[in-house]
């Protein structure tokens, strides 16, 4: 991220000071290069639809959409989740991935 990327960022997370700078790196990547944004942080996913017009999603809810419609099983979701949190440090919560691997 340059200085005029991160001098965006920071713009963005005085306008919603509940939001992580990462987050509003988040957002900013997502507006430069006309991403979808995945995450299961709800106001993070309200910010970026409503003021900036990003395609966003729940995490949890996509991969769950999955499982029903059995394009992921169990073991698969398991992959993903450890994948997730050692490639991204990503973590669901833990009521979220219970209710993944049930």
């Amino acid at each position: 991220m340059d200085d005029v990327d991160y001098i965006r960022a920071s713009i963005i997370q005085r306008s919603f000071p509940y939001l992580s700078l990462v987050d509003c790196e988040l957002l900013v990547a997502c507006q430069d290069n006309d991403c979808t944004l995945f995450s299961d942080d709800g106001r993070l996913l309200k910010v970026a639809e409503r003021e900036y017009d990003i395609e966003s999603y729940a995490l949890h809810e996509i991969m769950l959409a999955l499982k029903r419609t059995q394009v992921l099983n169990n073991q698969e979701i398991k992959e993903i989740i450890i994948e997730l949190e050692k490639k991204d440090r990503y973590k669901f919560s833990s009521s979220k991935e219970k209710q993944l691997l049930q």
